[in-house]
């Protein structure tokens, strides 16, 4: 058989056509019929080359066994580094006849360390290969990034460009004497208009995000504040379903002064908050807010955890399992078409992971849906708790009258967290009882003076109109003024959702007008 280099495995060609000369003057030298070349792994042991008399289905094992003597073959095998001592190699010779003799073994020993220095530079010039070619896709991923974020933000700016007009002119329209036909038109072209102005928003965020041109703009924050003043931006959309309630459960200290970005905090929630009662036609939506104890970062930094929660269509593992990605819905026949791009939770992810925290999702097809994040924060300054609180409505009594367990739960703990002694009523007539049986109270808080109960409405008992002054509860979005039955002067009363400085404040008038 004609003398042949055969590569087994899959070296680069110059490795090869280097090795096969080097393997062919050392078969001149020793006199070798077969050199081969193999590489000891962990898994067992790889053929690199084999060069000459190798017959047709010439196995590794074949060739590592030593000789037959009787067959009249003789062998050597020489251990050899290899891949810059990661990994250990064997050259082995083979030919009929006579025993290698010593200085035959010096030169395929030599041979063997050429051969180690030779796979030792292929495999350095192959891990640069690898990482220039690394290097390479993730500066063309970058740039196909930057790219489309700009396309991004170029469409949106001249999308919104004309939508500032169109919306200027609705204002102007609603000034202009409509008729009711055409307050109505009026009303579905403002809500197009927002739904528009809030996707070219969507499209503006995301391609900043894909193009990294995102930044964070952190300074001091009222977080308590600014939760309140977002989730009242949904009260009059929540409002429109009377079935629906919109809750507020932040138990963060007013005193607490944090730096941070407050728009992206905004943001996030808003996106969480339209979706939560996007998905919920009757039920809950609530917005809940703590302080993590126990968080890395010392004395210096506040984890802060914001949880919204619906009781609406929920979602399923599968639905969980790819809500943070980009153009993700939820698909589910009982979901209907809800519309929207599916690029709110992906910003969200992206935004509160730019800001070093972590979102997630938990819910049950059917039950509801609880999203949670939460980033880190600085403290800024810090007042101790409770001393910003009005001291005349410490010990004071307080029945609290409202239907929806969502309120009375979470007005039952900002009131308890003043100092206030509280007691509840889900009904009229569970209030009335409540007046006989636990009065007198310092305060009435309730909502039945302007929402019928669905249920039998019984006259109070004689004696048990409360003799407390009375503060009504009633939605954004109201028919008339608030009134007392029969006529009693009201003398304040708070919108839902209850924000905590309201609360205080009114609760403080009415219960020492002298002092508030």
């Amino acid at each position: 058989m004609k003398d042949s280099m055969q590569a087994a495995a899959c070296p680069s060609p110059a490795l090869t056509a280097a090795a096969g000369d080097l393997l062919q003057l050392a078969a001149e030298v020793s006199g070798a019929e077969t050199l081969f070349v193999a590489k000891r792994t962990e898994d067992g042991i790889r053929p690199l080359f084999v060069w000459g008399r190798a017959r047709e289905g010439l196995r590794v094992g074949e060739l590592l066994n030593l000789p037959d003597p009787s067959g009249g073959e003789s062998g050597l095998t020489v251990e050899l580094p290899l891949l810059n001592g990661n990994e250990h190699g064997l050259l082995g010779a083979r030919r009929s006849g006579r025993a290698f003799d010593a200085g035959e073994e010096q030169a395929l020993g030599r041979a063997a360390s050429v051969l180690a220095r030779l796979a030792e530079s292929e495999e350095k010039s192959s891990a640069v290969r690898r990482e220039q070619e690394l290097r390479q896709s993730r500066e063309d991923a970058e740039r196909a990034a930057r790219q489309t974020g700009e396309l991004l933000a170029m469409m949106g700016h001249d999308i919104r460009t004309p939508m500032n007009g169109i919306v200027a002119m609705s204002e102007l329209l609603k000034e202009s004497g409509l008729t009711t036909e055409q307050q109505q038109y009026l009303q579905i072209i403002e809500g197009s208009q927002q739904s528009l102005l809030e996707l070219v928003g969507s499209i503006l965020d995301y391609g900043k995000l894909e193009a990294r041109q995102m930044k964070l703009e952190p300074a001091p924050m009222d977080l308590l504040g600014a939760l309140e003043d977002t989730v009242y931006q949904f009260a009059a959309k929540a409002a429109q379903r009377p079935e629906l309630e919109l809750t507020l459960d932040l138990d963060l200290d007013p005193g607490l002064i944090l730096i941070g970005d407050v728009g992206k905090i905004r943001q996030v929630v808003s996106n969480l908050l339209s979706n939560a009662i996007k998905f919920t036609a009757a039920g809950e939506v609530r917005i809940s807010a703590r302080r993590l104890d126990g968080q890395e970062g010392g004395d210096a930094r506040a984890w802060i955890e914001i949880v919204v929660c619906d009781t609406g269509i929920g979602l399923s593992e599968a639905d969980i399992g790819r809500l943070f990605q980009d153009y993700a819905q939820v698909h589910r026949d009982e979901a209907g078409d809800y519309g929207g791009t599916g690029l709110g939770l992906s910003i969200s992810r992206r935004l509160v992971e730019l800001m070093g925290g972590r979102i997630r999702a938990e819910g049950r097809e059917g039950v509801g849906t609880r999203m949670i994040f939460a980033v880190p924060l600085e403290i800024d300054r810090e007042v101790e708790p409770g001393v910003s609180d009005p001291a005349q409505l410490r010990d004071r009594r307080l029945l609290l009258a409202a239907r929806g367990s969502g309120t009375r739960l979470t007005l039952s703990r900002l009131a308890a967290r003043l100092g206030m002694e509280v007691w509840t009523a889900s009904t009229v007539a569970e209030a009335a009882l409540v007046l006989v049986g636990e009065g007198p109270f310092d305060l009435v808080l309730s909502e039945w003076a302007l929402e019928e109960d669905p249920g039998p409405r019984p006259d109070l008992p004689p004696g048990a109109a409360p003799a407390a002054p009375l503060i009504l509860l009633h939605p954004l979005i109201h028919d008339s003024e608030p009134a007392a039955p029969g006529g009693r002067p009201v003398p304040a009363s708070l919108t839902k959702p209850v924000r905590r400085s309201e609360l205080c404040s009114v609760l403080a008038l009415a219960c020492c007008p002298a002092e508030g």
